[in-house]
């Protein structure tokens, strides 16, 4: 089974970026475990767009966000990993994603 995690990274990043440490193959094979998540500070994606979520609870993770009405389906690119669907309520954060370091 895929892991679903992303780790804030503590690094300063330029303009209004901000870095996600990927823990785990849920986004096989565009983010792999260990690589740096970049993502907007001030940008809520669209639908369809790769992003860094913060759920209550604490839990980060980089998934494609499908929006609708009241809920988030947040999808792995790692087929092996189901969907998650989440209450627009229980995300703390959903941060477009911009890019990825190695």
């Amino acid at each position: 089974m895929a892991s679903e995690q992303a780790e804030p990274y503590h690094r300063t990043f330029p303009r209004d970026l901000i870095g996600f440490e990927v823990r785990g193959d849920s986004m096989d094979p565009v983010l792999r475990h260990g690589q740096i998540a970049l993502a907007h500070r001030r940008v809520w994606p669209e639908d369809g767009d790769l992003a860094v979520v913060q759920l209550k609870g604490g839990e980060h993770m980089v998934k494609r966000v499908y929006l609708q009405r009241e809920e988030v389906l947040l999808v792995s690119l790692n087929t092996a990993t189901r969907p998650k669907r989440v209450r627009r309520a229980d995300i703390l954060f959903a941060h477009k994603l911009w890019g990825a370091i190695y």
